[in-house]
């Protein structure tokens, strides 16, 4: 085997078992000292290229400790970031449609958390491969679109996915809603409209959530109002209010789904599935 080989073989080896070194600086800046940025990144691509999820799974990992500032020194994130648009991302890209759901929402979360604002392009672009059929995707797509500073972009994407004929893709609205935080002014003005439209949604999993998280919003804009005071009242009313959580949310559901599916070891689903699995769940309560 030709040196070359055997340092590319190093480096696979390396990249593709970062999580028994998750954020160990000394042993990434130790990686990057013997083969250098240029021969990691290319390693990391050569695995996103033949979209293995396990080793995907692995390398999207160490790239989101490479590109992201706090894990290593700031000076090496700089260096990485710099070829990141030349070799990262346009591997990263084509997972956004793989036929396997984990790798499209691994690519979606790699690309967001990345933080290159270019890259909101490619989740508007993406979108309409996900409206009709998958609810999951849809949810993370919006919280990183957001993420990425595209809040036009997550708003009008919104508005379709409310507005969708399928409840399953409807529901996933409150996938995104529910993690959006509180926002002000104009923005809590939508948030509040966005729940209010799907409190009278027709079909109840999707009604009795948005109502839920509605009062949850509701509550913390008097609570931050009143500065938490007096204490014990708002946390009486906290309580009220997550014991009152409905048994079916979005979320709940996804951690559901996607456990049958690692069980079974499915790699997609159709939204007709997921709609006979919602039915199992409804009938075993």
């Amino acid at each position: 085997m030709s040196s070359s080989r055997r340092t590319a073989r190093a480096v696979r080896d390396s990249v593709t078992r970062y999580i028994d070194h998750l954020q160990d600086r000394p042993w990434v800046e130790s990686l990057v000292a013997q083969h250098g940025i240029t021969a990691i990144l290319q390693g990391c691509v050569d695995v996103l290229d033949e979209q293995d999820p396990g080793e995907v799974n692995e390398v999207t990992t160490l790239l989101r400790d490479l590109g992201i500032r706090g894990i290593i020194d700031d000076e090496l994130v700089t260096s990485v970031r710099k070829l990141m648009p030349a070799s990262v991302l346009p591997a990263l890209r084509p997972l956004l449609g793989s036929p396997v759901l984990q790798l499209r929402m691994t690519a979606i979360y790699t690309l967001g958390k990345l933080s290159f604002s270019s890259e909101a392009k490619s989740l508007r672009e993406i979108f309409p491969a996900y409206f009709d059929k998958d609810p999951f995707c849809l949810a993370r797509l919006l919280f990183e679109l957001a993420w990425l500073g595209d809040r036009r972009g997550a708003r009008a994407r919104l508005n379709r996915i409310i507005a969708h004929k399928s409840h399953l893709v409807r529901w996933s609205a409150l996938g995104y809603l529910g993690c959006s935080g509180t926002p002000s002014g104009p923005d809590l003005r939508l948030k509040i409209q966005w729940l209010e439209a799907l409190s009278v949604d027709p079909v109840p999993v999707v009604r009795d959530e948005a109502r839920h998280q509605l009062r949850a919003l509701e509550l913390e804009v008097a609570g931050r109002k009143a500065k938490w005071l007096p204490k014990a009242r708002w946390q009486k009313q906290r309580r009220a209010l997550d014991k009152a959580e409905p048994a079916s949310t979005f979320s709940a559901l996804e951690v559901r789904f996607l456990n049958e599916m690692a069980r079974t070891g499915q790699a997609d689903y159709a939204l007709d599935e997921l709609a006979s699995f919602v039915r199992t769940l409804a009938g075993s309560t």
